[in-house]
């Protein structure tokens, strides 16, 4: 998905795309600290339907950016902690792209931890 346009509103980004507006609180996440690559995959995991092309790297990089600490686990299990909450997802495999039910899952785990759009 492509964004046409950003705007700076008071402390909201608003992004069209295709005439969707998304609005993000700076304040909530350090989302002003993100690159371009990491809104973008911010904003795919809160679209709806789910998004089935969201890359594993992609979210464990938005972690990362997000202050969260990337633990690997047993197995093809990753653990995630951000504000003293935990989420273990597992790595895909054979391929890349993140599963649905664990972007819905991330998805609610961010809004646990106050991240949310």
């Amino acid at each position: 998905m492509r964004f046409k346009r950003f705007w700076r509103v008071s402390s909201e980004w608003i992004m069209d795309a295709n005439c969707t507006l998304f609005a993000f609180a700076l304040s909530t996440c350090g989302y002003e600290s993100m690159s371009a690559k990491h809104r973008r995959t911010f904003a795919a995991l809160f679209e709806d339907p789910v998004r089935v092309n969201i890359l594993w790297n992609d979210i464990v990089t938005l972690m990362k950016s997000l202050g969260a600490d990337v633990t690997e686990r047993a197995g093809s299990r990753v653990a995630f902690t951000l504000d003293g909450r935990t989420i273990v997802l597992h790595r895909p495999h054979p391929g890349k792209e993140v599963r649905p039910y664990a972007v819905e899952d991330l998805r609610d785990f961010l809004v646990e931890a106050g991240v949310t759009p």
